[in-house]
C-alpha cells in the first residue's frame, strides 16, 4: 500500500503544480500576437521543473528500499507483487475512469453554462484548466481511496 500512497501522493502534487504554473502563465499574459505565441513562464514553472526531478528521483530510491513492495518505477502505482494487487489495480482504475467519465460530463455542461455566463475570457480559460486539474487529481483521489478499500476487503 505504501507504493501506491507514494505514487499518488506525487503524482497529485505534480499535477497541482502543473495546472498552477499553467493559470499563472495565463494570468501573466501568454497570449498569440502577430509574432507568435509568446508565453510568460513564471516561478511556479520552476518549482514544477524542481519538483519532477525530486519526485524522479524519489522513485529511483524508493524502488531500490527493501520495503518497496514490489514497486517498479516504469510501472509506477501499476507496479505489483502478486495477482491479488493487480486485481485490485484493474477494480480501482475501473472505478477511477467511471469517476471520471461522469465528472467530465458535468464539467463539459458547467463550462457550457460557465461560457455563456462569463465574459471575461481570462476568467473562462482560468476556470477551463482548474477544473481539467480537479479532474486529473480526483481521479488519483478514487484510485487510491478504492485500491486503499479494495487491499483493506482482501480482495
Amino acid at each position: 500500500m505504501k507504493k501506491i500512497l507514494f505514487e499518488q501522493v506525487g503524482n497529485t502534487g505534480m499535477v497541482g503544480l502543473f495546472i498552477s504554473a499553467l493559470v499563472q502563465s495565463i494570468t501573466m499574459g501568454s497570449t498569440i500576437n502577430e509574432n507568435g505565441l509568446v508565453i510568460t513562464f513564471g516561478p511556479l514553472f520552476t518549482w514544477f521543473i524542481a519538483y519532477s526531478v525530486l519526485f524522479g528521483l524519489a522513485r529511483i530510491l524508493f524502488s531500490r528500499s527493501k520495503s518497496n513492495g514490489g514497486y517498479n518505477p516504469a510501472k509506477g502505482e501499476f507496479s505489483s507483487e502478486d495477482e491479488r494487487e493487480r486485481t485490485i489495480a484493474y477494480k480501482a482504475v475501473s472505478t477511477a475512469y467511471k469517476v471520471i467519465i461522469a465528472f467530465s460530463l458535468l464539467s463539459c455542461f458547467g463550462l457550457f453554462i460557465f461560457g455563456l455566463l462569463i465574459t471575461d475570457l481570462m476568467i473562462f480559460k482560468v476556470i477551463a484548466l482548474s477544473i481539467v486539474g480537479l479532474l486529473i487529481v480526483c481521479g488519483f483521489t478514487v484510485y487510491t481511496i478504492s485500491w486503499i478499500v479494495l487491499d483493506l476487503k482482501g480482495e
